[in-house]
């Protein structure tokens, strides 16, 4: 079993222990924009990217360690990537980079009771991930009369002769949210922390970040 499948199953693992502890579950799905860090020594490649839009969605649970604290985690299928555009002479090149990633963030969560049934809450945590799949698309427009479209994949991977970007993605996490009875709405920042980068000649750094607007229904 290589590092990759070995991570993979202690995720889940994981996640299936704290399941048989957890006082509460959710169902969570919402929209996700993502964007990467891209630096090295000379320069900042990512000025010429933009946040491009997916979504997520999974389950979370939770267990109450005090009056107004408890812990949460969770698996969750993420969208993260980005968008690039890049304009010569005549021609438009449009690529829009999304990766799927399946996250278990673990985060303290601070609450607030505003009445006996709504809240206010923040959170603040980490994350770990492994990228699943991804999916590219390319545009090129020359003029009116050309236009061209191409569908490509991302290879996930530690070799930088044969592959593209790392899997293993890890960061900090923090949000904020209001729950009412047994529905909850929050905003999620995920600031990634793995040097994704597989040629880091000159101290090249890639990272992800992703804000998440975030809907999510109690099932128990």
């Amino acid at each position: 079993m290589n590092l990759s499948k070995k991570l993979l199953f202690i995720l889940i693992t994981l996640i299936s222990v704290f399941i048989l502890y957890s006082q509460k579950v959710f169902y969570v799905a919402g929209l996700s924009s993502g964007i990467f860090r891209d630096v090295d020594s000379d320069s900042v490649y990512s000025s010429q990217y933009y946040p491009n839009s997916g979504y997520h969605f999974g389950f979370t649970v939770e267990k109450m360690i005090g009056k107004n604290l408890a812990i949460q985690s969770g698996l969750l299928i993420n969208t993260k990537g980005l968008g690039f555009l890049d304009k010569q002479n005549n021609y438009n090149i449009n690529a829009r980079y999304y990766l799927f990633y399946l996250d278990l963030p673990i985060s303290g969560k601070f609450i607030h009771q505003i009445s006996k049934n709504s809240m206010i809450f923040g959170t603040l945590g980490v994350f770990i991930g492994y990228g699943l799949s991804s999916s590219v698309i390319i545009r090129v427009k020359r003029d009116p009369s050309f236009k061209h479209k191409e569908y490509l994949t991302v290879k996930w991977g530690f070799n930088k002769e044969t592959d593209d970007i790392k899997p293993i993605d890890y960061g900090l996490n923090s949000g904020i949210g209001f729950q009412f009875k047994n529905v909850l709405i929050g905003i999620i920042y995920d600031l990634g922390l793995a040097n994704n980068a597989l040629d880091r000649s000159n101290k090249r750094v890639t990272n992800t970040r992703v804000l998440k607007l975030t809907l999510a229904y109690r099932l128990r």
